[in-house]
């Protein structure tokens, strides 16, 4: 279902300590072409998104210290991802995001990019970057 879920320049947030929120598979995210965000809080806090992610708009991905975990290589949304952005209800103190397998990121023709503002965070492992 792709529009279970429609971000329209609104968010989603786990700012919960030891809890991770998982989005099943089957709620679709549509972002609108004003775009979303996602992110997680405290330490411990993270969520799991298992659904597909589609629609023109940009992911913004911010909050704090946990793990924003992208889990579905059907993901085509176009706007591309920001780490580290500031968004509804939200800042872009940190923004951690992990890429729970391959091919999560939209790439290719008409798919905008990864953008990493200088708070967003690798948790200290980038060491390169190839993108192609």
């Amino acid at each position: 279902m792709p529009d279970a879920i429609l971000l329209d320049n609104g968010g989603l947030q786990n700012d919960d300590g030891n809890y991770l929120m998982a989005i099943h598979a089957n709620r679709g995210i549509t972002l609108s072409p004003r775009g979303g965000f996602l992110g997680a809080g405290y330490e411990g806090g993270s969520m799991r998104v298992d659904s597909p992610i589609t629609g023109s708009g940009m992911l913004g991905v911010n909050y704090e210290f946990s793990p924003l975990i992208l889990n579905n290589p059907a993901n085509d949304y176009s706007g591309g991802t920001v780490l580290g952005t500031n968004g509804p209800g939200a800042n872009a103190i940190g923004g951690l995001l992990r890429l729970g397998q391959d091919e999560v990121l939209p790439h290719g023709a008409g798919k905008g990019g990864l953008s990493i503002n200088p708070w967003g965070s690798f948790n200290n492992t980038l060491q390169t970057v190839t993108l192609d």
